[in-house]
């Protein structure tokens, strides 16, 4: 599954057809069709975008899909803890310590994309100034 078939994943999971969606990562229709025929894959704009407006994704099953669909998110876990706690159990060492390395690989990956973006804007900048 490429990255435009898993943000249509999201996007369907969301109940939005693809203008809606278009709409919300500010890009105008036709948009994904775009992405989709061309076989082209969206900017680090555009992913952010999805990430802003989306954060319960897990951006490394976006780009790799690899891990869940979702986000282990703070609603979830206090949602589990709260059953633990009631049924006197809690997640293993080794299930919090996957999910804070996952924690831990999504914002990595942010990081990245933020400096990828960081890297484009200094270059069309140097592009300008010298034009």
């Amino acid at each position: 599954m490429s990255i435009i078939e898993r943000i249509n994943v999201i996007r369907k999971n969301e109940g939005l057809n693809k203008s809606q969606f278009e709409r919300m990562i500010n890009k105008s229709t036709g948009y994904l069709n775009m992405l989709e025929k061309k076989g082209a894959t969206p900017s680090v704009d555009i992913l952010l975008e999805i990430l802003k407006n989306f954060p319960d994704y897990n951006l490394n099953w976006i780009l790799l899909g690899k891990g869940e669909m979702m986000k282990f998110s703070a609603e979830k876990s206090e949602s589990i803890e709260s059953v633990n706690e009631e049924k006197s159990e809690y997640l293993s060492k080794d299930d919090y310590l996957a999910f804070l390395k996952q924690k831990l690989e999504d914002k990595e990956m942010i990081i990245k994309l933020q400096n990828e973006k960081i890297m484009k804007i200094e270059k069309d900048k140097s592009k300008r100034d010298a034009g």
